[in-house]
């Protein structure tokens, strides 16, 4: 399961290497640092910037980025390869500050129900985003349950009473909630009761609108449970009414779920006749990063989409796709 991390730190920096396309990586003796998404700025600039003398005490900080040098979204994801410890830094610079678009704080109350309060307690708990959303999906009816856990597969107390909101009342019930409650728990469960209807897009489509929530708890909710369902339920999904959402998000709203948007999309196998409407404009800035990525996860989803969402495939190399996005 990928781990984001809010700081990586490393230390003994020993140069800044070439960049590839997309990329900026700085390497170290315990591994790398890679950014994507800086156009204006340098690694080294950051450095400056964020007033370190040193290189050898040289940390990257998403909160840092984000107060002291107000870059609007930062996402910082750590692996650990080989022994190597290895961050992929993705940004959206402060000029681009108002691509970056969150849904406004929901404001209605709505008065739930005994189980839905069950729901919400465990929704309170310090493991809730540890595993159990990534796992739920591999028990759900028609899951593809001969892949691994994304997780450690270990049984959660809330699965069971999860499993028994299946009616369509309860689809629209949390549709409501999380598009339109004050309350961040009750939206964070509303994703979760979600997860009972793969079979139907609105779902799908409301747990993408959910990456857009302000709170971060929702936020996290709404990409682990289609993780979830993209791993284990991939099914075509009618994206068109989702447009807005989509867009704003490749343009880099909710950095952290940047990776798993492009896997769902991948997954449920978008229409090819959306692509001028969400890579046109700049919505393919983004994309073509993490393609010129150094890290293979970020490059190998970044081309699995464009191939899903061209319906053909132009290769491994940037160049090629950026010829092709500039004709839409």
């Amino acid at each position: 399961m990928l781990r984001a991390v809010l700081c990586v730190l490393f230390i003994a920096l020993a140069s800044l290497a070439s960049s590839t396309i997309g990329a900026q990586v700085v390497r170290t003796a315990a591994g790398s640092v890679e950014f994507l998404g800086l156009e204006k700025w340098t690694p080294a600039e950051i450095q400056q910037r964020l007033g370190y003398a040193s290189s050898d005490q040289l940390h990257y900080c998403a909160a840092d980025l984000k107060k002291k040098l107000g870059f609007p979204e930062v996402a910082v994801v750590g692996y650990s390869e080989h022994g190597h410890r290895i961050a992929v830094v993705t940004v959206i610079e402060p000029d681009r500050a108002a691509e970056v678009v969150y849904r406004s704080q929901p404001s209605q109350h709505a008065a739930l129900s005994v189980g839905w309060e069950s729901l919400k307690k465990f929704a309170k708990e310090p493991g809730f985003l540890e595993g159990g959303i990534l796992d739920y999906g591999r028990n759900l009816p028609g899951s593809l349950a001969d892949l691994p856990w994304l997780s450690d597969g270990t049984p959660q107390t809330w699965w069971p009473v999860l499993r028994s909101y299946r009616k369509k009342s309860d689809l629209k019930r949390a549709q409501q909630i999380l598009g339109q409650s004050d309350d961040s728990e009750a939206r964070a469960v509303a994703a979760i009761v979600l997860m009972n209807f793969v079979s139907e897009d609105a779902a799908w489509r409301s747990l993408v609108s959910g990456l857009r929530d302000p709170n971060g708890l929702v936020q996290a909710t709404c990409w682990q449970a289609l993780n979830s369902l993209a791993t284990y339920h991939p099914r075509k999904v009618d994206w068109a009414p989702a447009i807005s959402d989509l867009v704003a998000l490749l343009h880099g709203t909710d950095l952290f779920a940047f990776q798993f948007l492009l896997k769902t999309l991948t997954e449920t196998k978008i229409d090819t006749a959306l692509a001028g409407a969400l890579l046109g404009h700049g919505g393919a800035r983004l994309v073509v990063a993490y393609l010129g990525a150094n890290h293979d996860e970020q490059r190998d989803l970044a081309h699995s989409f464009l191939v899903v969402v061209a319906g053909r495939d132009l290769g491994s190399d940037p160049t090629s796709w950026e010829r092709w996005l500039a004709l839409l």
